[in-house]
Order: C-alpha cells, then structure tokens, then sequence
C-alpha cells in the first residue's frame, strides 16, 4: 500500500546544477519496457513534490518520480539520487510530458538507486539522443547511449533521437530485445537481428523510421506482436526459414510493399497486415493452419492471395474491405468461409470456392463485387450463388486444372508446368488434371486438353 505524504518545496538553482553537470562525466542508460510498480499506472498522480519532481511513496520507503514540474535547467536532465530525502527507485510514465520544455532534452542520466523505468518515462521528449547510467548502478548499463540491463544480454531502449550509425552491432551478450526497444526512433534505418538474438518482446520497431531489417538464421523463431506496427518507411523485411510465427498487429498500418513468408511458419496471428495498404500480393505457405482475424482487413492494394494446403478457415474480415483484390486462389481443404471475410471486396466478381467448404456465413460477401461463384455441384458454393447471393454458378468440368470456369489453354500448360515439377497441384486440381482416368497425371492428359480446345476431341 501507497503512502501519501506532502512534503515541502526545495528549489535547487539552476545555475548551480548547471555546474555540476558541465564538470561530471557521464555515462548512459535506457527505459525498460517491461518493468512494472506495484498497484501503479501511468494516470496516476500524487501530492508529493519537492518544487520539481512529483512522486509516489512506495511500499519499501522508496519513491517513483511521477512528474516533472519545473523549468528545464538543462538539456541533459540528471535523475537525483534522492528527494525530499527519499531514496529515487523508480521513474513513472510520462516523466517529462507535462514540461514546455521537454523537447530540448538531449539526455538523461539515470542514477545507481533507480531499479525500475517506464516504458513511456521520457515520451514527448523527441531529441533525446543518449541515456546516461551511473557506472554504480546494480539494474542497468549503459553502451554508446543506449539502454542495457547491468548485465547486457537484454536491449533495453535506444533513445527517441538516438544516431545510428551505418552498422548497428549488438553486444555480443545481447540475446534479448525488450519490448518497443526501437520504437518511435526517428533516425533508424536498416537493422540486422543476429542470430544470438533469441528473444523479441512486442512493438520493437513500432512507428519508427526503419525501413529495411533483416532477420538471421538460427536465433529468433518468432515475429511479435506489433513489432512492424505503422512503421510508415518499411520496405523490406527478410524472413529466414525456422520462423514459426507472426504475431497479432505485427505489420499493422505499416508500408510494406511485399515479403515473402518462410516455409516453416505455422500460424499468423490476427491484424497482422491490417491496413497494410502498399502490399500488393501474399502467397501465405502450405506450413501455416491458422490465419487471424482482420488478417488483411483493408488492405486496399491487395490484387492477388494464396492460401495454402493448411488453411481450413478463412476467419471474420479476413479481406473485408481489400478493394482491389479479384484473385484469390484456396486450397481444397478449406471448410470454412466466417462472417464479413469478403465484404466491401468491390472488385472480386469470381471466386472458386472448394468442395469441402460447408459453412459460409451469410454475410461473407457483403457489399463485394462477386457475380460468379466457380464450384462443384451440390455444395456449399452453388448454394451460396443460387440462394444466397442470386448470382451466376459455374460448374467445374474435368479439365478445369485453374478452377476458373472454362478449360482453356492455361489448363493445358498448367499441367505441363505440373510435370515438369515447375509448380505444384492439389490433390483436387490433380483429379481435374487426370483427363485420361489413369490415376496420374501425364503429358497425355496436357494433350487432351487442347485436343478439346481445339474441338478435335471432347472431355468427357
């Protein structure tokens, strides 16, 4: 429990601390993400001030600096030691926010009491380019201005304004990259994550200006969440084989144009692309079972999507409101299509929908463009346009290799790609591509197939 105690105002001159900073050496330190005050939030707020700082009492005596409430004496803002006597363990979310002048902090210095730091404690100070870390400090440390705990295996926080250079090299004990370790930062641009690197906490990147990153193989297995969030620069991220899984809102707002997803990923979680609106088209793996929700709700450049041989369900929203996507290419295990997964779709008019499929919610399709249905007959797709939507049902014919509604020659060179082992065929495209009925697929059925276009023989 919290004890409240107001206390009386100490003024310290400006000029006199001004002084002490211009003749001290300094060393820099971070903001940890993940560190947490007991019972605290970031709205809360107390009576205690000593003329500059707000703060809390906390349970073991000691204090969080809550608030800020003094004219900037200097452009780097060293955290006392002690306050009205108090011992500083902690400094609270939004130190420095309610400060005019908190745009001209450059740096901070953190002192050898503190052992807990929001991850929003110095928000709104947009020029903070350095951390400063007393070297007596037990928690944490500090390497070319940039936050570490004491023993440098975690990142902690890169500052606002932290410089870049080129080549940024993570210590050799870093194994651990906190949550929004890199967020916001404005002079971030290409950044490799080595393979000693093994964990990633939530929204790394989040609205930073990094626009290239690539990911070694061999030490993280997994994308987080948030972790791409409105990274409004991004242009390239590179994948390896052995990531297993991309987490909700990991690209979410982000411009990325395009990726292409490793063969081992086995889920993606829900947001994940939302409102991605440069990425044009996505071939999800035949490793991936499960797809989010909202997975690319408005992402209004989308002309083009695979789901792969794993996909069973296409959840709610997944591509509502993708207004330019007319090509959507599933597998035939899908079973099910939920609510609002194609709505506001405005230019998707043709849609195969699988054998399997026997739930659809009725408002799939709201609002899209869809006026042809491709399916088997008596399932779930001929009832949709029949009952359902009130549009053209096409029944797919031996031959149709493509699922498009007409055996052309794409089907033949289609199969002929098949053969050759150039692209692979389902099982259901398989037994639509075995013209002959000889269990297989031959250069004899890609024959027979144009023998039909050519109306110099008839399929069935």
């Amino acid at each position: 429990m919290k004890r409240f105690k107001r206390s009386f105002a100490v003024l310290m001159a400006a000029a006199m601390v001004a002084g002490t900073l211009a003749t001290s050496q300094l060393s820099v330190g971070a903001v940890s993400a993940n560190n947490v005050y007991a019972g605290e939030t970031a709205s809360e707020q107390s009576d205690n001030q000593d003329g500059r700082y707000e703060y809390v009492i906390l349970d073991d005596g000691t204090i969080m600096l809550t608030k800020y409430i003094y004219s900037l004496y200097s452009v780097t803002m060293e955290i006392p030691e002690k306050v009205d006597g108090y011992t500083v363990s902690g400094i609270g979310s939004y130190l420095f926010s309610a400060s005019t002048d908190n745009k001209l902090i450059e740096g901070v210095v953190i002192p050898k009491t503190v052992n807990s730091i929001s991850a929003s404690a110095f928000y709104n100070c947009d020029n903070l380019s350095r951390y400063e870390v007393s070297a007596e400090n037990p928690n944490y440390c500090s390497v070319d201005g940039i936050l570490y705990n004491k023993s440098k295996d975690t990142l902690i926080k890169a500052p606002r304004a932290y410089k870049f250079p080129d080549e940024f090299i993570f210590p050799q004990e870093c194994t651990t990259i906190d949550r929004a370790a890199f967020a916001e930062c404005i002079n971030l641009n290409s950044i490799t994550i080595p393979s000693q690197v093994k964990n990633l906490g939530n929204e790394i990147f989040r609205s930073s200006s990094v626009s290239s990153v690539t990911v070694e193989s061999g030490g993280v297995e997994n994308i987080s969440a948030g972790m791409f969030a409105s990274c409004l620069n991004l242009d390239s991220v590179s994948l390896p084989d052995g990531i297993t899984t991309i987490g909700n809102n990991a690209f979410e707002y982000s411009k990325l144009p395009s990726i292409k997803l490793p063969s081992t990923i086995k889920s993606i979680g829900s947001h994940a692309f939302y409102e991605c609106d440069r990425i044009t088209q996505l071939d999800i793996p035949d490793s991936v079972t499960t797809i989010g929700e909202n997975i690319f709700y408005a992402c209004s450049s989308l002309v083009s999507v695979t789901l792969g041989e794993g996909v069973t369900v296409i959840p709610n929203n997944a591509f509502n409101s993708c207004s330019s996507l007319n090509d959507v290419k599933m597998s035939d295990n899908v079973m099910s299509i939920a609510s609002k997964a194609f709505s506001d779709c405005t230019s998707l008019k043709k849609l195969f929908i699988p054998k399997r499929v026997d739930a659809i919610a009725t408002d799939s399709f709201q609002k899209s463009a869809l006026s042809t249905v491709i399916g088997y007959k008596d399932t779930r797709a001929e009832y949709l346009a029949n009952v359902v939507l009130g549009c053209d049902f096409v029944e797919v014919k031996l031959g149709d290799v493509t699922r498009d509604g007409s055996i052309s020659i794409s089907d033949a060179i289609t199969v002929q790609k098949h053969i050759a082992n150039i692209i692979p065929l389902s099982n259901g495209q398989i037994q639509d591509a075995d013209i002959d009925k000889n269990g297989k697929v031959t250069i004899s059925d890609a024959i027979l197939i144009q023998k039909h276009i050519a109306n110099i023989s008839v399929i069935g």
